[in-house]
């Protein structure tokens, strides 16, 4: 199978990395999202939320980066999984 043409959800369950400080890490969410502290807020009550769509690779492999320097947790969805419906949905975090 071409793994070139995967795209990516990626879903926020309101986790944080160990080692960060929550409150900086939903400062620094409100900031890189343009959002409100009442919005951020919510992102971190611990439901599933999907942040982005239609991810390539490059663009995946850069916000996971990017959410990880903030210090939340996120998982990515391989979203050919989700419309083929026969396979299990892949999950994948950073290490």
């Amino acid at each position: 199978m071409d793994n070139s043409k995967d795209t990516w959800q990626i879903l926020f369950k309101g986790e944080i990395l160990t080692g960060f400080e929550p409150l900086k890490v939903k400062l620094n969410c409100m900031k890189m999202m343009s959002i409100s502290l009442e919005k951020a807020e919510q992102l971190f009550c611990g439901r599933k939320v999907i942040l982005r769509k239609g991810l390539d690779q490059e663009r995946r492999d850069k916000y996971e980066n990017l959410f990880r320097e903030q210090g939340m947790r996120v998982y990515f969805v391989k979203e050919n999984d989700l419309s083929e419906q026969k396979h299990p949905v892949t999950l994948t975090t950073p290490h």
